[in-house]
């Protein structure tokens, strides 16, 4: 599924014309996006541990990474 990602990724990043700003912005909104997902963990129930792992998938994944990880909790029932 991460290679099927990075390929659809791909080709969306050949055809966007500002390759690095759009990287960029999209690590910085989805790591945002995560620390308040953690800083309102007790409130919603939702929590991914932060980890090399967790930043670096959500940094590249975006928004979809962090459904993914909040999805593998259920699916896994950790």
């Amino acid at each position: 599924v991460f290679i099927i990602y990075l390929i659809c990724f791909a080709i969306i990043l050949k055809k966007h014309k500002q390759n690095f700003k759009f990287v960029l912005y999209q690590a910085v909104i989805s790591i945002c996006l995560m620390t308040v997902l953690n800083l309102t963990a007790f409130a919603t129930g939702f929590h991914i541990p932060v980890n090399e792992c967790t930043v670096l998938g959500v940094s590249f994944g975006g928004i979809p990474a962090i459904i993914g990880f909040l999805l593998l909790r259920f699916i896994f029932v950790l």
